[in-house]
């Protein structure tokens, strides 16, 4: 609804959240278009890849096809990166 306005005014940023309040929740689909979103920095997040590899990384673990996005972003970072969106993906599981 926030996306295109549908009911309410258009807001990326609470659409955003909602995204995120999904995705940590385990919701799939969430969780792959954060991906995207933040592999491209579009709809109302900042481009970053390690939020990008972490959401798709989760995504993953219920569809691997996740793991095709998670990959094209890590063809983008460094190991370093990769290592913390590790540790942050598995810190967002214990909780």
């Amino acid at each position: 609804m926030y996306r295109i306005g549908r009911g309410v005014a258009q807001d990326l940023r609470k659409m955003a959240d909602w995204y995120r309040k999904a995705a940590t929740q385990g919701q799939v689909d969430a969780q792959m278009d954060l991906s995207m979103m933040y592999f491209n920095g579009t709809l109302g997040v900042p481009k970053d890849d390690v939020l990008a590899y972490m959401w798709a990384d989760l995504a993953a673990a219920s569809r691997p096809a996740a793991a095709l996005i998670r990959d094209a972003v890590a063809d983008h970072m460094t190991p370093d990166q990769i290592a913390e969106a590790l540790r942050m993906a598995r810190k967002l599981v214990a909780h």
